[in-house]
């Protein structure tokens, strides 16, 4: 098992380097945020599964997700996750797919502060259409612990690649998270692509039981720039099970 763990290391190294040109902003499902990142670690997160279901809801449409995460040890994890989104209005409907792989570089229960790096790709199908190749996107993650295991302050600097216009943006997030004992979580993010969107997000984490199941409620509110700009404001639940060995 060590040599496999090796390997994934040099694996995963070769990757990132790979991508290192642009990559979309991905995000832990095992987290409530939506765009945003984190650099957390776990002692305990070693060999064991993490599943994840989410659906959202707005006036325009309506979006269910669901993602299997796995853990090699606690620095290096996988995730492969599905989306599927129906429009309102009748528009055909779209399928997304992603996969991602994050290494924890420095470990915020070691040195106080915490840097992770997330490479993904996403693909994308609509109505009848064959899955296209949406992009690749990179990003780093920065935790900051705060009080005696009080919250989490964070921030996501990276860049994601369109392939179909052949651009690459700006991404960035800011996030924090306060823990009420072993019941509860307040979250909060600002995330963004360049000057083209911005996500508001907020919202609460229940234990269900404590380390092992959550229940996700939020709400959120996503403008977007320029000469037909928009908010759509929607309601997320989600629940999360970790430790599935």
């Amino acid at each position: 098992m060590r040599f496999f763990n090796k390997v994934a290391h040099m694996a995963f190294a070769s990757i990132a380097l790979l991508w290192a040109c642009g990559m979309s902003l991905a995000h832990a499902e095992d987290s409530p945020y939506l765009r945003l990142d984190t650099a957390l670690v776990e002692g305990d997160d070693e060999q064991q599964f993490e599943f994840a279901t989410r659906y959202s809801n707005s006036n325009d449409d309506n979006n269910t997700q669901v993602s299997l995460g796995y853990s090699f040890n606690p620095l290096f994890s996988v995730e492969a996750q599905l989306g599927w989104t129906n429009y309102s209005n009748g528009n055909d409907g779209e399928n997304e797919a992603q996969v991602s792989a994050r290494y924890v570089v420095v470990d915020h229960n070691r040195d106080d502060w915490g840097l992770a790096v997330i490479g993904s790709n996403q693909w994308q199908k609509t109505g009848d259409a064959s899955m296209q190749d949406e992009g690749p996107a990179l990003n780093l993650a920065f935790t900051k612990p705060f009080g005696e295991k009080a919250g989490n302050l964070h921030l996501n600097l990276g860049a994601s690649r369109q392939n179909s216009t052949a651009d690459t943006c700006a991404t960035w997030g800011l996030g924090v998270d306060v823990n009420f004992g072993q019941r509860a979580m307040l979250f909060a993010e600002l995330s963004g692509r360049d000057l083209t969107d911005q996500v508001t997000h907020g919202g609460m984490r229940w234990w269900l039981k404590y380390g092992k199941i959550a229940l996700d409620t939020s709400i959120s509110n996503t403008q977007k720039f320029g000469d037909e700009g928009s908010s759509t404001q929607r309601f997320h639940v989600g629940l999360v099970f970790f430790d599935l060995r």
